[in-house]
């Protein structure tokens, strides 16, 4: 069975640095996770700072997932192996699989029709939101199936740090 090449030879320069041994294994990462934190929370650094830099991370690697030169290239090289050579590389399963697939239910006048009420229902379901989320003791809203009078509804949202990267 052929292995496929290790050699860091095309990777960035930026990977160059980190330390993947570190982190090759779920347990590995649920460990370094733990000690990260408990450092972050026993004020060896700053959290504000910590939160930028994920962020940043965060963005690079939604940058290159979904760079789409480096997705067909990617492609390319896994289906030139195969299954049994894919199998397990660099302490990972890799697979080519077919994902996203999309079915076109247009060609049914049936399907046509159920998306149609679907869509009245979802329209007259925002509405009715709008209206129970603007509700108050002055201007109530009335249920149309109960003639109850709604005049608040309750609300739960969690406050966090939100970081966004200067362009």
């Amino acid at each position: 069975m052929r292995k496929m090449k290790t050699e860091n030879n095309i990777v960035p320069v930026f990977f160059e640095k980190l330390n993947f041994s570190k982190i090759d294994t779920k347990s590995k990462q649920r460990e370094l996770t733990a000690a990260f934190v408990d450092a972050v929370i026993n004020s060896e650094t700053n959290p504000l700072l910590v939160e930028v830099e994920l962020a940043k991370l965060e963005s690079l690697v939604k940058m290159l997932r979904s760079d789409e030169r480096l997705k067909e290239y990617t492609l390319s090289k896994a289906q030139s192996y195969g299954k049994r050579e894919l199998a397990d590389n660099f302490n990972a399963k890799i697979e080519v699989k077919e994902t996203g697939v999309k079915y076109d239910y247009s060609n049914s006048h049936d399907w046509q029709a159920a998306q149609e009420k679907c869509k009245q229902a979802e329209e007259v379901r925002k509405a009715i939101e709008t209206r129970l989320k603007t509700a108050t003791m002055n201007a109530p809203y009335i249920d149309i199936l109960t003639g109850e009078e709604i005049t608040g509804i309750g609300k739960s949202s969690k406050t966090t740090v939100v970081v966004t990267i200067n362009s």
